[in-house]
C-alpha cells in the first residue's frame, strides 16, 4: 500500500538522519545502512512535506474569497490612518502604520511587522476608546482580509496572537458589532480559508 511504503521511507530518513556522519552501521537484521548526509535528508523529508501540502491544496474544495474589496489596498491604507487622524498614536503605533504598510504594498514578508504590531491592532479593535470610530476598525478589517489573500506568511503574524487573541475576541462578539463591521469581519474569516494554514488556525 501506498501509506505503508511512506511509512517505511520515512522510517527509513530518519534512522538515516540519526546515524549522521558515523560512517553506517549494519540494522539488526543485518542489513547494512548506507550513510546518508543530515542536510540531504532532511531537504528531502521537507521536500515530501511541502508537496504533500500542495497535493492537499489542490484536491481540497475551493475556498470562498474576497479579493474587491471595494478600495485598493492603498486606499484602504489612506482611509484607515485618516481613521486615526484624531487619535493620539505613539511613536511605536506610528511605526506599526508604515510597517503595515510596507508589508502591505511592498514584498516584503511578514518578519517586518514588529511585535508591537498587535498591540496597535487591538487598540483598534477592542479599546472602545471616544476617539476610534467603527471605520478605524472596518478599515483596519479590511487591511488584514486584504492580507489574508495576498500573503502567504500571514499565518506567522497570527501565530504572534495566540497569547492575546485579540482577533477572535472580536469576531466572537459579531453580533454585537455595527452592520459595517459585521461585514468586514465575514470578510476577513472568509479570507482566511485562502491558505490551508490560515484556516487550520481558524479551526
Amino acid at each position: 500500500m501506498q501509506v505503508n511504503s511512506d511509512i517505511q521511507r520515512r522510517f527509513y530518513y530518519l534512522s538515516a538522519i540519526k546515524m549522521g556522519d558515523n560512517g553506517g552501521s549494519d540494522s539488526e537484521e543485518g542489513t547494512p545502512v548506507p550513510v546518508i548526509k543530515k542536510r540531504d535528508r532532511l531537504a528531502e523529508v521537507e521536500e515530501e512535506e511541502r508537496q504533500e501540502r500542495e497535493e492537499k491544496k489542490k484536491n481540497r474544495e475551493p475556498p470562498i474569497v474576497f479579493r474587491d474589496l471595494g478600495h485598493s489596498s492603498e486606499e484602504l491604507l489612506d482611509e484607515l490612518e485618516k481613521s486615526l487622524d484624531r487619535v493620539e498614536l505613539n511613536d511605536d503605533e506610528m511605526r506599526c502604520l508604515r510597517e503595515l504598510r510596507d508589508y502591505a504594498l511592498g514584498d516584503e514578508g511578514s518578519w517586518i511587522l514588529s511585535e508591537d504590531f498587535l498591540n496597535l491592532i487591538g487598540r483598534i479593535l477592542l479599546s472602545g476608546e471616544a476617539g476610534i470610530g467603527d471605520n478605524s476598525r472596518m478599515y483596519c478589517l479590511r487591511v488584514l482580509a486584504y492580507l489574508a489573500v495576498t500573503k502567504d506568511d500571514v499565518i506567522l503574524v497570527l501565530h504572534q496572537d495566540r497569547r492575546d487573541h485579540v482577533i477572535m475576541r472580536y469576531a466572537s462578539n459579531v453580533d454585537q458589532l455595527s452592520p459595517a463591521c459585521q461585514e468586514a469581519c465575514a470578510l476577513l474569516i472568509c479570507n482566511l480559508f485562502e491558505n490551508l494554514s490560515t484556516s487550520e488556525w481558524l479551526l
